[in-house]
């Protein structure tokens, strides 16, 4: 990953970085993200702000499942219908 956004090969990447770049690189393409989990209202919190910054940020939805659900996110109707709107990255807490 670190190569093809022009990086040198490294042994760790931290988190909030990669998530930065991901955002700028997907603003700039058109990839569409989908932010999942956190506490109530965390994720349609992190799309405002990333959408603030980056404008032309295709976010293809946010959810906050009760955490129960996190443990058993592929096979919970939310997964499901956040397949459906065809995110090219997920963002997941």
């Amino acid at each position: 990953m670190a190569r093809r956004l022009g990086f040198k090969p490294v042994s760790r990447v931290y988190g909030p970085d990669l998530m930065r770049r991901l955002t700028e690189v997907s603003a700039l393409k058109g990839y569409r993200q989908f932010y999942y989990g956190g506490g109530p209202g965390l994720a349609d919190q992190l799309a405002a702000t990333l959408k603030a910054r980056h404008p032309a940020l295709p976010v293809a939805g946010t959810m906050t499942p009760p955490s129960d659900r996190l443990r058993r996110r592929k096979t919970t109707p939310w997964w499901r219908i956040s397949m459906r709107l065809h995110p090219t990255l997920y963002g997941w807490d």
